[in-house]
């Protein structure tokens, strides 16, 4: 073999390599693109989903616990989680204006008839649309809906002899100026004097 052979072949195996050499560069940076784009896509997807929950809300998410009580033999009564019937802010009460709550649960605009403060809870008896309303609101507890953990509303009451009667379940309420009494089964469990009274 003579040197003119050699060099030809080194110059084409030199050629060769260097061709190589940039393929798997190029092929190389490819494979880093697509990757990179499939952790980046992720990472977006990631950041979109832990983002997604609102950073402020109007008022804290409540849930509310509400006993059920037997209704007759054949059923029971237990424990049951809900959630709040309202998260939306009300004005405060004042004894001489129905809770805009109770206004809301009954569809329309009331009127106290009655509210007594006790040492423990306020009631409102409330009128509007043709018929009476029982509103009942434990002292010192939030005022998040009508109906809560803190709070009653009975939609129909009667009256007689000066006394507002609403029944929830076997529990009554019965409400006059001058107290609150509140029977459950026919027995009082309850007999609260007023404090504080407003006739409508």
């Amino acid at each position: 073999m003579s040197d003119i052979d050699v060099e030809p072949r080194s110059r084409s195996a030199t050629g060769a390599v260097i061709i190589a050499v940039i393929f798997l560069a190029v092929l190389g940076t490819g494979v880093g693109i697509v990757l990179g784009t499939q952790q980046k896509n992720k990472d977006r997807a990631e950041n979109t989903a832990s983002n997604s929950t609102p950073s402020a809300t109007a008022s804290p998410d409540v849930t509310v616990t509400q006993t059920t009580e037997p209704t007759d033999s054949s059923t029971s009564g237990g424990t049951k989680t809900k959630p709040p019937t309202s998260t939306k802010s009300y004005r405060p009460t004042t004894r001489d204006d129905c809770p805009q709550q109770t206004d809301e649960a009954a569809g329309t605009s009331l009127t106290v008839k009655l509210y007594i403060k006790t040492n423990r809870s306020e009631v409102w008896i409330c009128e509007g649309g043709g018929r009476l309303v029982y509103q009942g609101h434990v002292l010192g507890s939030g005022f998040p809906a009508a109906t809560s953990g803190s709070t009653l509303f009975i939609s129909t009451v009667n009256y007689e002899a000066g006394i507002y009667g609403a029944q929830n379940g076997d529990t009554r309420y019965l409400v006059s100026p001058e107290r609150l009494r509140i029977l459950k089964n026919g027995e009082e469990i309850s007999n609260e004097p007023a404090v504080d009274t407003y006739s409508g």
